[in-house]
């Protein structure tokens, strides 16, 4: 609202001044004022959806990036210091690639954010794996479980960088789940100094849900946190997915 009433202001001053002297705008030029106006009506207000609406469905000029960087960075910032999932780091994992042993599809699900679950309903060992894209420093690895699955279900993580990966396809074990979690609850593995790729899960110890659908594992979450190793987010998406998740990371904690 401050943002449009010193519009409406500055454009009634112009009127004032007359025809002659109020500047003339081209198209392109209000189109990059428009894109910087709503990156800053997101800045004040994070919960503004329009707003990112409007951003997502809009060209992005080079100023409006460096200023959605600008506040992503600052975003992060703030996150980091909050005493939640941020504080090891950011999210590495949402949205990345995902494979699985079985039903890889709904193996997606575990880095979408929804809590949607992957429950195999094999007896067979499992495992799952994604690729952070790039190499990083993992600090934390954290696993929700669909209902009692923590405590029943074996866990090892294991991990590989991206040279590894590309040579031997080898992994290194990272840590296990030594003790159970709540109704739904989280698993945490202390992360690791050496830069990661791609990270791991497997699992063993089925056994029939308590749900009584008939699945022998599950899992409705992963977070892999930590920095990556280099910032390529270039284009607007990127930049804007970067700094939605640093804006919401308290949505990482539920």
């Amino acid at each position: 609202a401050e943002l449009l009433s010193e519009t409406q202001r500055a454009g009634g001053v112009g009127r004032q001044l007359g025809a002659d002297t109020a500047p003339e705008l081209s198209l392109e030029q209000l189109e990059e004022l428009r894109q910087e106006l709503l990156v800053e009506a997101v800045n004040c207000c994070a919960h503004n959806l329009p707003a990112w609406n409007d951003l997502i469905s809009s060209e992005c000029s080079s100023q409006a990036s460096i200023e959605m960087r600008k506040h992503a960075e600052r975003a992060e910032s703030v996150a980091s210091k909050k005493d939640g999932p941020w504080s090891r780091g950011r999210n590495l994992s949402r949205g990345m690639k995902v494979e699985a042993s079985v039903e890889i599809e709904r193996a997606a699900y575990v880095v979408d954010g929804t809590d949607s679950e992957w429950f195999p309903d094999s007896s067979e060992p499992q495992w799952l794996s994604i690729d952070l894209g790039q190499d990083c420093v993992v600090k934390a690895v954290r696993v929700k479980w669909w209902g009692d699955y923590g405590s029943r279900n074996s866990l090892v993580v294991l991990s590989a960088s991206g040279a590894t990966v590309a040579s031997s396809g080898s992994f290194a074990r990272r840590g296990e789940r030594k003790s159970a979690a709540e109704f739904n609850g989280w698993t945490e593995i202390t992360g690791w100094n050496a830069t990661t790729r791609v990270v791991k899960f497997e699992l063993g110890n089925p056994g029939s849900d308590c749900f009584g659908l008939g699945k022998q594992y599950g899992i409705r979450r992963i977070e892999v946190l930590g920095d990556r190793l280099q910032q390529t987010e270039n284009d607007k998406m990127s930049l804007l997915r970067r700094w939605a998740e640093a804006a919401f990371a308290d949505l990482d904690s539920l």
